[in-house]
């Protein structure tokens, strides 16, 4: 049983030495609104403003009627 909870403490401490240098490595990315600095200028145009849906799914409900 002591072997075990050894083996277990050593685990966990390369695991948090593993996760730790994993999360510093995400420290110089900022949150950004748009995704400007990925695309090329003038790379993207679009042609046809039309969107194709693969599944459509329409219910027709009637409206309830309000009492005047």
């Amino acid at each position: 049983m002591k072997v075990i909870l050894i083996a277990l403490v050593i685990a966990l401490i390369i695991s948090g030495i593993a996760v730790g240098s994993m999360w510093s490595a995400l420290i110089s990315v900022a949150k950004q609104a748009r995704a400007d600095e990925y695309v090329k200028k003038d790379s993207l145009q679009l042609n046809v403003n039309r969107d194709t849906f693969l599944y459509t799914k329409t219910e027709k409900k009637p409206r309830p009627k309000q009492n005047q």
